[in-house]
Order: C-alpha cells, then sequence, then structure tokens
C-alpha cells in the first residue's frame, strides 16, 4: 500500500547515524555508550536501551538494576530470553503508558 510507489520516503529526514562505544571511552554527541549491567549499576541515564536475553540469562537482580535506571525512557529489546518479570513491574511500565 504506502510503499508501492517510487516516493513513498520522499519528505523523510535524513535517519543520523551513531557510534557504539565501551563504557571506559570519552563519548562524543553522536555515540551511544555500551554498559554492561554490572558495570552500570549506581548510575542512572536519561533513556536506557536494555537488550535482554542472549546467551548469558539474567538474575532477578540485574532486571531490577536494568529497569530502574532509566530517568525518562526505557526501551526493552528480547533477544529470545524466557524471562519472567515481576506482576508489579509490568503494572507499573503499563500504568504509565496511560500518562
Amino acid at each position: 500500500m504506502h510503499f508501492e510507489r517510487e516516493d513513498w520516503s520522499d519528505g523523510l529526514p535524513t535517519p543520523k547515524n551513531f557510534r557504539l562505544v565501551a563504557e571506559r571511552r570519552e563519548a562524543t554527541f553522536d555515540d551511544i555508550q555500551v554498559f554492561d549491567l554490572s558495570a552500570f549499576k549506581g548510575l542512572e541515564a536519561d533513556t536506557i536501551i536494555l537488550v535482554i536475553g542472549g546467551h548469558l540469562p539474567m538474575r532477578p537482580e540485574e532486571t531490577y538494576v536494568g529497569f530502574s535506571r532509566a530517568r525518562f525512557a526505557l526501551a526493552v529489546v528480547e533477544c529470545g530470553a524466557n524471562l519472567d518479570l515481576p506482576a508489579e513491574l509490568i503494572d507499573t511500565a503499563m500504568a504509565s503508558e496511560n500518562i
């Protein structure tokens, strides 16, 4: 439907490129710092992209650390994990969508 026309992308802004940098390196404005959960304990950020799943299972404490570090926005990317989230965490997330 929308993508059948050749000009479907006309007027869309050009995507911005970012660079992923390790947690200990100096980051610039266009960089996204990547942290292991253990290295991010006690820290906060305006926006968190939490990747769950993969080759190592997450302990409940790590889930809490990952979910509680974002000041304004949290995006969870699931990579095949079978993660049982606490009901109160799900309720809080659902309630914040209604704000």
